[in-house]
């Protein structure tokens, strides 16, 4: 694999005449793809059940969303092997998992909501900035 990494770098040298200083990998695509699924599911349910915007970090969706007890299980054993195994280990296939994002993505299709298009109080925001920050011309 490194070497077909390196010759397709030396192409794209060739191509655009250009020196590839440098180049990294980082993370693991394969174990990225298990959990990208789930966590969009888990920052609707996050927003849903009250806790405002969602956090970025994984580990904070899954503390704090309601879930099954078996499936919050399936998916910390996932993260456990995700951080004691290489990136390049196989990712194991979780039907847990991905019962549940089936599941999930089912619902939220099936949910629509409308919402009006209440434009934001400029006017009064334009008047709000101008009383904080009164020596500043925001013309």
């Amino acid at each position: 694999m490194r070497s077909q990494i390196i010759d397709h770098l030396q192409k794209i040298e060739a191509e655009d005449d250009i020196a590839i200083l440098y180049a990294c990998e980082s993370g693991s695509r394969a174990w990225e793809e298990i959990f990208l699924s789930p966590r969009p599911i888990l920052a609707i349910k996050w927003i849903e059940q009250g806790y405002g915007v969602a956090p970025t970090a994984f580990s904070a969706l899954l503390e704090y969303v309601a879930l099954e007890p078996a499936l919050r299980q399936e998916i910390n054993r996932l993260m456990t092997l995700k951080e004691t195994g290489g990136e390049a280990d196989r990712v194991p296939q979780s039907p847990m998992v991905n019962q549940f994002v089936e599941s999930e993505l089912k619902s939220l299709a099936n949910q629509t909501q409308t919402y009006e298009n209440n434009p934001a109080p400029f006017e009064l925001l334009d008047e709000i900035f101008r009383t904080i920050w009164p020596d500043v011309n925001f013309s």
